[in-house]
């Protein structure tokens, strides 16, 4: 696969996980301490597979 493809691949998958994160903080009253989990293993998965993230979210508190 080449880089064009991959960076396609990882800014969807990046996308796809700020508009979860952005509906979990709007829906909850407080952020779920599993979210922050979740971020890294979404991180980890994309890492060993050669994705790496574009940019890595820190939900607020």
């Amino acid at each position: 696969m080449d880089a064009r493809k991959k960076w396609g691949i990882t800014a969807i998958v990046t996308g796809v996980l700020f508009v979860a994160i952005g509906v979990i903080v709007m829906v909850t009253t407080a952020t779920p301490v599993w979210v922050a989990v979740a971020i890294t293993v979404v991180d980890v998965v994309c890492s060993a597979i050669g994705l790496v993230l574009l940019a890595k979210p820190v939900p607020p508190a």
